[in-house]
């Protein structure tokens, strides 16, 4: 007799709750192998398989699975071995937190990360005031918010400066977070696809392949910042493939792959686990929710959580 249990869905297939019966295998190659895994899931799903479970025991091979889930219609479980590296979190404080921040965490032995809101392009010379890149990866940190719609507002930042400001990013070992998304105005008028890639590929069409590999890239539609209204699920995630793919059209698909796509703009616990949920859309950049620690917190675990069981994939 079957017990009566709490259906679920995967990639459309319920399981649980009343459903058929559904045929599930589990792939014997390493997963960080995306090409061999992939033929093996093709040759599983001919054989009649409905579901493929894999083993994702180390970082290599969690960066692996996103590639292989966006290659495959196939519902896929993974067995993730939880390492406090495979969910990163990372804090964007002020300029004068910076230095606290590196105390705590190294003090403190925390596993996070941490980077800047803005960077100058200068590095030597008479500009008063002015952070360079040399100056903040000495303070520890991973990344940079480059591109923001507020600096490109108020300050103003145009891409020729973007681009400058990446470049010095990754000459002194760090990862840019590339800012993108457009006006209410340009979502009225239907554009805002264009718009958002056309952003980042005047920032990175002159880049080299490996410098474009290293980039981050947040989509962050300027509406949606602290307006309490989002974007829908399915809108981040047209968005997110959109730059994905104009990104492996221009350095390949290698790069394209490599490269996470971050969603920001109202993100909060009631709307993240249905974002994050969306295939190309790898993380967020998280506004005035973290300024609360306990919102903070929930909308990690929710996201551990949702990327940690079979629904995610």
């Amino acid at each position: 007799m079957r017990h009566q249990t709490r259906q679920i869905t995967v990639r459309g297939l319920a399981i649980g709750g009343g459903a058929p019966v559904v045929v599930q295998s589990m792939t014997n190659t390493k997963t960080a192998d995306a090409d061999s895994t992939l033929a093996q899931i093709s040759r599983l799903e001919q054989a009649g398989c409905q579901m493929v479970r894999l083993a994702v025991p180390d970082m290599e091979a969690a960066q692996a699975l996103a590639q292989i889930r966006r290659r495959t219609d196939m519902a896929l479980v993974a067995d993730i071995h939880f390492d406090y590296r495979h969910c990163e979190i990372a804090l964007m404080p002020s300029f004068t937190s910076l230095r606290s921040v590196q105390v705590l965490v190294e003090s403190d032995n925390l596993k996070i990360r941490y980077g800047a809101q803005a960077v100058s392009v200068t590095s030597q010379g008479a500009f008063t005031g002015d952070v360079s890149a040399d100056m903040i990866a000495h303070l520890g940190c991973s990344y940079v918010i480059v591109g923001h719609s507020e600096r490109r507002k108020y300050h103003p930042e145009d891409d020729a400066n973007i681009v400058d400001q990446v470049r010095a990013v990754l000459a002194a070992g760090m990862q840019p977070i590339l800012c993108v998304g457009e006006s209410y105005e340009e979502r009225r008028k239907g554009i805002e696809l264009d718009f958002a890639v056309g952003q980042v590929h005047d920032v990175t069409r002159d880049l080299s392949d490996e410098e474009a590999s290293r980039l981050i890239v947040a989509y962050e539609p300027v509406w949606a910042i602290g307006t309490g209204m989002v974007a829908t699920p399915q809108s981040a995630q047209d968005a997110a493939k959109a730059i994905r793919d104009d990104l492996s059209a221009t350095f390949g698909s290698h790069v394209g792959e490599a490269v996470r796509i971050l969603y920001g703009g109202s993100v909060s616990s009631k709307n993240a686990v249905e974002l994050i949920g969306e295939p190309d859309v790898d993380g967020f950049l998280i506004g005035g929710a973290a300024l609360h620690v306990d919102e903070l917190t929930r909308i990690c675990q929710l996201t551990i959580e949702a990327t940690s069981r079979a629904p995610r994939f």
